[in-house]
C-alpha cells in the first residue's frame, strides 16, 4: 500500500515537470518569435492563452481579433493586449517560426 502511493507520488511530480518542461518551451518559442503573451496572460496556456495559440497557428493576423479572443478577467486587458501588439512587430515573424515549422535537417 505504501509502495504504491510513493509510485504514485513519484508519477505525479514527474508529470507536474513534464508540464513544467513543455510549458516553459512553449513561453521560450514564442518569446523567440516576439510574440510576447505572457506580458498580458499570466496564464499562456489557459483556456484564453490556449484560444490565442491556435488562432496564432490557424494564420490570424489580426491583433484585434486575437484580443476578441481573451475570455473572463483576460478580457479587461484587451485594451493593453491590443496597445502591447501595436509596439511588436507582432506576426511579422521570422521565416523559420512561421506554421508550420520547417523540419530540422
Amino acid at each position: 500500500m505504501i509502495r504504491d502511493l510513493r509510485d504514485l507520488t513519484r508519477a505525479r511530480t514527474r508529470l507536474s515537470q513534464k508540464h513544467s518542461r513543455i510549458a516553459s518551451r512553449i513561453q521560450k518559442v514564442l518569446e523567440d518569435a516576439n510574440l510576447k503573451l505572457a506580458s498580458v496572460a499570466s496564464n499562456t496556456l489557459g483556456k484564453s492563452g490556449r484560444a490565442i495559440l491556435a488562432a496564432i497557428i490557424g494564420g490570424e493576423e489580426s491583433c484585434e481579433r486575437l484580443a476578441d479572443l481573451a475570455l473572463g478577467h483576460l478580457r479587461a486587458k484587451i485594451p493593453q493586449w491590443r496597445s502591447v501588439k501595436r509596439g511588436m512587430t507582432l506576426l511579422t515573424l521570422i521565416p523559420e517560426f512561421q506554421w508550420p515549422w520547417p523540419a530540422k535537417s
